[in-house]
């Protein structure tokens, strides 16, 4: 009886234990960041940040990888998203198509826009949410 008591213990431990190994499908997340403001026009003085309810989030990962959910791509999906220490984001969404971002973060805010735009841009505001 000891014999199938050890068995059946040494069965569970091997089934739990890959229930919690490490999978390479399943990115580890480095930071998360929730859009809770986007910057808009008003009027002629200007933009101002204002609240939204749009659902959005931005996944920076292991090897300079970031992600977003909704894609930055159309329905396609993302070719590459990669971004660099000194604060751009690289979007390639097909060969022909490619775009760049940039962002600053400052404690648990975070804030992207485009980098070559003038003022009035549209900018998006972020908080840490990981």
């Amino acid at each position: 009886m000891k014999n199938f008591t050890l068995v059946g213990v040494l069965a569970l431990t091997i089934s739990l234990t890959s229930c919690f190994a490490d999978r390479d499908d399943i990115p580890e997340i480095v930071s998360e960041w929730k859009l809770i403001e986007i910057s808009e026009t008003i009027d002629s003085t200007g933009t101002a940040f204002v609240p939204t309810d749009r659902m959005e989030i931005v996944s920076f990962l292991p090897h300079l990888k970031v992600s977003r959910s909704p894609s930055w791509c159309a329905e396609d999906g993302e070719m590459a998203v990669n971004y660099s220490e000194d604060g751009f984001i690289y979007i390639f969404c097909n060969e022909n198509d490619s775009d760049a971002l940039s962002f600053e973060i400052q404690e648990e805010i975070m804030v992207i826009t485009a980098p070559n735009c003038q003022d009035g841009c549209r900018q998006h505001k972020y908080q840490r949410t990981r």
